[in-house]
């Protein structure tokens, strides 16, 4: 099977759209003031579909000269990053509201079912973070604690916490 230059910026995963959707969530889950249920069919389809493309970008064609195959690849992984941009925004809006709200989603069950496995692991461990770094700054004078920007209590979003979010990654690069 023979795939042209123009057929390989211009691809739909899944069959149905698949990328208009993703467009769609991402647009959707930022747009939204609350977090929106986590769309895992669609997350699964997108990663496989990377996967597989990023696998067949690799293939030559019978008969496809270097340079064509070349240029077959470059616009692959043109269009790959587009959609991995797509699908990393789409997780970092979740995360970050995920942060921003984590003790309402935490107590509230209807919430924590919008949640995949991933989120609600990093959204516990999230909330055990902030709450020790709560009682850290508890012990520590209140002068101290001014300096370091911080009265006592962590705002949301204040915290980094690069290797919980690897959790997630483990959504996008399993």
């Amino acid at each position: 099977m023979e795939a042209s230059v123009a057929d390989a910026g211009s691809k739909s995963f899944g069959g149905d759209g698949d990328d208009g959707l993703l467009r769609m969530a991402v647009m959707n889950e930022l747009i939204a003031p609350e977090v929106l249920p986590f769309q895992t069919e669609l997350i699964s389809k997108t990663k496989d579909f990377v996967d597989a493309e990023e696998e067949k970008s690799n293939q030559s064609y019978k008969g496809e000269s270097e340079d064509a195959f070349l240029r077959r690849q470059l616009l692959t992984s043109w269009y790959l990053q587009r959609v991995k941009y797509a699908l990393s925004a789409y997780l970092q809006t979740r995360l970050r509201k995920i942060q921003k709200h984590a003790e309402y989603i935490l107590h509230s069950p209807l919430e924590t079912h919008k949640l995949s496995d991933n989120e609600l692991q990093f959204l516990k461990q999230f909330r055990e973070l902030e709450l020790e770094q709560s009682r850290a700054l508890d012990l520590i004078s209140p002068k101290i604690a001014e300096r370091i920007g911080n009265s006592g209590t962590p705002k949301a979003g204040t915290l980094h916490f690069t290797s919980l979010a690897l959790l997630l990654l483990g959504v996008v690069e399993s």
